[in-house]
């Protein structure tokens, strides 16, 4: 071995071509969808949480809205 040997480099190179346009629509629009109905879901569930709170202790639920007023301020 030669004292200043380079590493080799090999290189990968890749064609690609543009897929048909209704495709990429439709997984766009599904993926869109998909994210869109997780996103309710969570804002249902957080519904819930907030209810049940606001029953069993609507204190907290007063420092948790202040708490979040404050956060939202400092961004």
């Amino acid at each position: 071995m030669y004292p200043y040997e380079y590493k080799k480099i090999e290189q990968l190179s890749l064609t690609m071509e543009l897929g048909d346009m209704d495709d990429i629509n439709k997984h766009v629009q599904h993926r869109y969808k998909l994210i869109k109905n997780q996103l309710l879901n969570s804002q249902k569930q957080l519904a819930d949480v907030v209810n049940i709170l606001k029953l069993k202790n609507p204190s907290l639920i007063a420092q948790i809205k202040e708490a979040a007023m404050l956060a939202d301020d400092k961004l």
